[in-house]
């Protein structure tokens, strides 16, 4: 079974640009929760402390950081400053069985 890694560096490379400007930011929270979906993958995002807490997908420091994550494709969850990302393949999580924890 593929683990998708060029559709994950693509949406960092096109999925996160063309959803978000360099001013957005977004709350997340602590329940698991869709940044951006691309093609056939999306990714997911996950406060790891209580709360909400606001970030922003364009920093470069998160940029570079999801181009690593994204070269293991939907495989393992990574955590950046205090967010748990996961990239996961659309049919995996489905609008009926939404993820419950990354």
């Amino acid at each position: 079974m593929s683990n998708l890694v060029t559709e994950c560096e693509q949406l960092v490379n096109k999925g996160i640009p063309n959803e978000f400007n360099e001013a957005d930011a977004t709350i997340i929270g602590e329940a698991p929760a869709k940044f951006v979906e691309w093609g056939s993958v999306s990714l997911w995002g996950q406060h790891t402390g209580t709360g909400g807490k606001s970030i922003n997908l364009r920093v470069p420091g998160i940029m570079a950081w999801l181009k690593t994550l994204a070269a293991s494709g939907t495989g393992p969850a990574g955590e950046y400053n205090g967010i748990t990302y996961k990239f996961i393949s659309n049919k995996d999580s489905g609008a009926t069985s939404p993820v419950s924890i990354l």
